[in-house]
Parts: structure tokens; sequence; C-alpha cells
């Protein structure tokens, strides 16, 4: 007996009217049967050998990805036209590259980087996308010639910008970039699709531009300072090979992160010779309007002057940055600032209450923010632990012959009791001739106070605290104080 029943066919899933007639054998052969078989032998069929070795792998790893529920559907079920418009691409594309000619290569690059275009609109087959970057950067490795040059450079562009978007692979991401980057160089091709917004400029200084943001990218999670210069020096290369005018911001970025770095290997006055010239050049020559890298800028500064021992220009620069970043509610810069003040109170003063004040300012400018830096906890904590120090080991020698020392320890211990009084606030000194500012005067204004001083868009700040109008932005003020005879210089 056959139990055989007829397989009807879902027309809303494939897109097919209800009154139309299915002509061809190859359209009633994927009704059908299982279409991934017959996908399967459709390629056999044409002698797409590496077609079909490519899809078995495909198809073994969506199982493998399904049994593990890393995915939840396969792509037959849920996209079976995409399947078979894909497969056909597929087939396309190895039968044009057979042709012994130069289109044959550069077609089927072509029809490669339109089936990545295609797969980019589906957000949840992103393990397809990411195998089919990696088939076509295995194929396109035997197809480089003349005319395909272009096309391949646009290829390795995509996959570049997907690996930067994963965040986990950007060394690869860079080796792509720098393929795509040797191959566009002294080519005036347009970057086109790539690049929506300046779909005119070339492409050799959009696959620059990516491959320093990349280069920027790397060098932030890397701690050793020599193999972070070198990157930052790449960057510099790169932007020299491009319109540097255009894309300042990454410049500035650049420079910062060398500063960074020539701090770590204690080249102070090196690293003050570059801060000196990006707040001379940061607006008039870079044309950077960006408050983040001018807080960024008064952060460093101040990091460099601690360091050479310059604390109370390290205290003001600190300030600046504090109020800039209340100004315009960037939490976390206030937090570092606040974090940098507390730091100077601590180890240049002998009571710790305005250090004490700042770190619990940093936590809470912290808290408001996705990141949680732990920074201000951890020196909070080391803050507590000098101050209860010397009364905690004065208690524990004397415990045992001084019972009011024992009392003062158990209080400690089980009622949590302090072992010491609080500190009180009082003008210090940082060395013989340098007075740390009284910390009333860092901390008197109010919310409302700091906006009357902060430089707007009229606005402008002088050294001795007067504002003044002028007509200028808020970026000009740093060069302002160059430019400026009647305003000492203060380097």
């Amino acid at each position: 007996m056959n139990n055989n029943k007829e397989k009807t066919i879902d027309c809303e899933l494939w897109g097919v009217q209800q009154g139309e007639d299915i002509i061809g054998y190859k359209e009633c052969r994927r009704f059908i049967g299982s279409l991934y078989e017959v996908l399967l032998k459709e390629m056999i069929e044409e002698g797409c050998e590496l077609c079909a070795m490519f899809f078995v792998q495909l198809t073994e790893r969506e199982c493998d990805l399904c049994e593990r529920n890393y995915i939840s559907f396969f792509v037959r079920n849920k996209y079976p036209k995409l399947c078979v418009k894909l497969s056909e691409k597929a087939i396309l594309a190895e039968s044009v590259a057979k042709t012994e000619t130069y289109c044959g290569g550069t077609q089927c690059l072509e029809i490669l980087y339109e089936m990545l275009l295609i797969l980019e609109r589906y957000k949840d087959l992103d393990w397809l996308l990411h195998k089919l970057f990696l088939i076509a950067a295995y194929v396109s490795e035997n197809l480089i010639k003349a005319k395909s040059r272009f096309i391949l450079t646009k290829i390795y562009c995509k996959f570049g910008n997907y690996l930067l978007r994963q965040g986990q692979t950007m060394r690869k991401a860079m080796d792509y970039f720098m393929k795509a980057l040797e191959l566009s160089r002294c080519e005036l091709w347009l970057a086109g699709d790539l690049s929506p917004n300046s779909p005119n400029s070339t492409l050799h200084d959009y696959v620059a531009v990516q491959l320093t943001k990349t280069l920027i990218a790397i060098s932030k999670t890397i701690d050793e300072p020599l193999e972070g210069r070198s990157l930052i020096r790449k960057t510099f290369l790169l932007l020299a090979e491009t319109d540097y005018m255009r894309y300042g911001l990454l410049f500035v970025e650049a420079i910062l992160l060398e500063v960074h770095y020539l701090m770590d290997i204690e080249k102070y006055m090196n690293a003050m010779a570059l801060l000196q010239y990006l707040e001379k050049h940061l607006f008039t020559i870079y044309g950077v309007d960006n408050i983040r890298i001018t807080c960024t800028l008064l952060i460093q500064k101040g990091r460099c002057y601690e360091k050479l021992k310059e604390r109370r220009k390290a205290l003001m620069k600190f300030n600046e940055c504090r109020l800039l970043a209340l100004r315009y509610k960037f939490n976390d810069i206030a937090g570092k600032a606040y974090l940098e003040i507390g730091k100077i109170y601590e180890k240049y003063t002998k009571n710790h209450d305005e250090a004490a004040y700042c770190y619990h300012e940093s936590l809470k400018h912290f808290a408001s923010t996705s990141d949680k830096n732990k920074a201000g906890k951890y020196a909070l904590a080391r803050l507590k632990a000098r101050e209860v120090f010397p009364a905690l080991m004065h208690n524990i020698k004397n415990s045992n012959f001084n019972r009011i020392s024992f009392c003062k320890l158990y209080d400690w211990k089980n009622c949590a009791i302090p072992l010491i009084d609080k500190p009180s606030i009082s003008a210090y000194f940082i060395g013989e001739d340098e007075e740390i500012p009284l910390f009333d005067e860092m901390f008197e204004e109010t919310d409302d106070d700091y906006q009357n001083i902060i430089p707007t868009n009229d606005t402008i700040l002088r050294s001795d605290g007067s504002v003044i109008i002028k007509d200028t932005t808020l970026f000009r003020y740093l060069s302002h104080f160059v430019r400026n005879p009647k305003i000492p210089y203060i380097m």
C-alpha cells in the first residue's frame, strides 16, 4: 500500500501566487524534494565542485550550530528563496571564474560581492555572512588580476569592517585593511557604497582611515608602551597619505595616545611638547570641534604637570576639565577629573578629607555611566587604609599592657567605631615654595556658579578668573591663551 501523500507547497513562504503555474524541472524539484539535497545536485550537475564542497561545509556547520542552540532555525525553513538565490549566484560565479580571461575573475568577484551585500540585510544570519566572507577571501587569493583589483579591494574592506564590528578580531581586520591598502595605493577608485556619507572620496583614503581607526582601537588594548607607540607611528604615516586636515579628530586622538605612551616611558618633556603643540593648533589647524577631546587634553596635561612636579598647574588643569565635564554632563570624564584631583590631595597633603571627598564624587559620577569604573573604589579604600594604619599599629602594640588601646581595638572591630577622629581642613604645602590651593577655593562653586565661568560661544575665561566677551567658540579658548599677549605664558 502506498502511504506517500501528495506534498503541498507553502505559497506564502515561496512567494508564489495560488493560481500561478510553476514551469520547469528545476523549480518543481526544489518544491518537492529536500531543498539542500536538490541544490547540491544542481551544483554537481553544473560541474561546480568547489561550490558543492563549500555548500556541504556550510550545511554541516549549520547543523552543528543548531545542535548547540547557537541558532534557532535552518535557513532552508525560514529563507528558502534566499537559499536558491545564493546557490544560483554561487554556480554562476564558479562558472565565469573558469573562463580563461581577465573578465572571468572580475565577474566572479563581483558576484561574490553581490552575495555579501544581500546577506548583510539579514541580521539573524550573521554566522553565514562570516563564513561567506571567509570563502570570498579564500577564492579571491587565486583571482588577483589587473582588472579585478578594485572589487577585490572592496571585498577586503567589507570583511575588515565586519571583523571590526565584532570587536574580538581586530588584528584580523587590520590584516585585511592592510591588503586593501596595498591594492588601492596610487589608484583613483571611488569609495562608492562603502562610504555613504562621502561616496566621492577615494577608496584609498577610506581604507587608510579605517585602518587608522583599527590601529587606534588596538593600541588602546596594549599595555606595552613600545608596541603601542609603533602602532601610533603607523597611524601618522597612514594619515599622511590622506588629506589629514579632513581627519583632524583621528590625528588628535593619535597624538594623545602618543602622549600617553611617552608618559609611560617617563619622557615627560617630550609629552609636554606634544601637548603644547596640540593646545596651539587644536582648532586653528585641525578644526576639531570636540569637547571630549578638549577634556582629554586637559587631563593629560595635568598628569604631565604632576609628573614634572608642577602640582599647582596640574590641579588647575584638572579643575578646568572638571568644570567643562560638569557643564556638558560628561559624567565619565568628571569622574576621572575628581579622581586625579583626589590623588594629588592624598599624595601631597597630611590630612585626607579633601581626597576622600573627591573619591566619593568620582564614584557618584561613575555610577551614572555604563563604565562603573572601579578606580575610585580602590583609591578610597587605599586612602582609608592609609589613614587608619598608624592608629591601628599603635593600638595593637599597646593592647598587651594598655586596656584603653585594647578596648579601642575591640570597638573598632566589633562596633565599627573609628580609631581616629575626622581630620580638619586647612591649607597644606606640597613643597618648600609651592602651596596647594585651598580646598574651599577649588570646590566652592555650585551647579549654577560653574556655568558662569565656563567659556561659551561668546565668552572666554582669562587666567585671573575674569570673563570677557569675544566672538569665538568654546574650542578657541586654548589657542586664545597662546595668542593673547596680556596673559602670561605659563609653560
